[in-house]
């Protein structure tokens, strides 16, 4: 892993202490998770509340499990998602850990809480985006190619306007 990508994956570790917060499911198995304080923006007439953090889980597979049993995954009805995500209590982010080959996410939180995010295609696909206080997005490609960018306006999920 180079210098710059691991730089750049330590924002996950500004996570830790945290719980999420308003998780969803969006369009088709796309997974959101807010972090820290509310922000409130206005977007086209609408107001949209959003954490000072934000992770979008894209293009990629996911899973939820406690002390190795699987709770949820991706490739659940998106009825069976909803209601258990309606019910996971999340804990704080005790680690984050991203693998620095295909940018493969694992979160453990409290009360042996983890989601797991792994790609699930070669390329051309964004897996996650990680959508930072200071106004920028931390962008995993399929590929293992990691890109950090200004974020523009209110892209901040799965049903936000891009």
């Amino acid at each position: 892993m180079t210098r710059e990508i691991s730089e750049q994956l330590t924002a996950f570790q500004r996570l830790i202490g945290l719980a999420p917060w308003g998780v969803k499911l969006g369009h088709g198995s796309f997974l959101t998770l807010e972090f820290g304080k509310k922000i409130t923006q206005e977007f086209r007439g609408k107001s949209h509340t959003h954490g000072e953090w934000h992770l979008w889980l894209r293009s990629c597979a996911w899973r939820i499990q406690r002390e190795g049993r699987v709770l949820i995954a991706s490739g659940d009805d998106r009825e069976v998602i909803e209601r258990a995500i309606s019910r996971l209590e999340w804990g704080a982010l005790r680690k984050a850990v991203v693998d620095s080959l295909a940018l493969d996410v694992r979160l453990e939180f409290a009360d042996h809480l983890e989601l797991l995010a792994f790609t699930n295609h070669r390329y051309r696909y964004e897996q996650w985006e990680l959508f930072k206080p200071e106004g920028r997005v931390l962008t995993a490609n399929a590929g293992g190619v990691l890109a950090e960018e200004a974020a523009g306006g209110l892209e901040r999920g799965a049903d936000a306007p891009r």
